[in-house]
């Protein structure tokens, strides 16, 4: 499709001798209409209606409507406030009462939770940083053993089967 000849083409086209005679035409079938609309008026209004409409109107809507006024009862403040103190009560209350108490420490803790959490954390504490904490003296002044009850022989033997001697870690370093 050619752009330079869309201007050209005329889709929209009058028979021949169109208007000559419209006007004729059109006051003929006016004429024909004249007859089908009614004499009587359909709406009837009372009679001076719009003369003293814009009175009335004025009158009607500048007079201010009295509405009715509900009035809060005092009490129902004096509700709200005391609900609201006794429902903050009741979850102090609640907190205070039904949250656990039991202080954790080393003696509540298990086994396993101590050395799963020396596994996860291992990374971070290694043989080379407890050498740099400590000076050659001190270390050898530590004495674990003189710490550990004849009871625990159980723990001894872990340590003595899952852990490299100090003397060990000393000479790797």
């Amino acid at each position: 499709m050619n752009k330079g000849d869309l201007h050209k083409k005329d889709d929209f086209k009058v028979p021949e001798k169109y208007f000559e005679g419209f006007e004729n035409r059109l006051f003929e079938k006016i004429h024909d209409l004249e007859h089908s609309i009614p004499k009587k008026e359909g709406f009837k209004v009372p009679e001076k209606y719009f003369e003293s409409f814009e009175e009335n109107l004025f009158r009607k809507y500048n007079t201010p409507e009295t509405s009715k006024v509900i009035r809060l009862k005092k009490y129902k403040s004096y509700y709200y406030i005391v609900t609201g103190i006794a429902a903050s009560l009741v979850l102090f209350l609640m907190i205070r009462f039904f949250t656990p108490t039991d202080q954790l420490n080393f003696a509540t803790l298990e086994h396993e939770e101590i050395e799963n959490y020396l596994y996860a954390n291992e990374s971070s504490l290694n043989a080379y940083d407890i050498v740099q904490e400590f000076n050659d003296m001190e270390l050898k002044e530590i004495s674990l053993t003189d710490e550990i009850l004849e009871e625990d022989d159980e723990l001894i033997d872990y340590l003595n089967e899952n852990t490299n001697a100090y003397d060990e870690l000393i000479e790797d370093n």
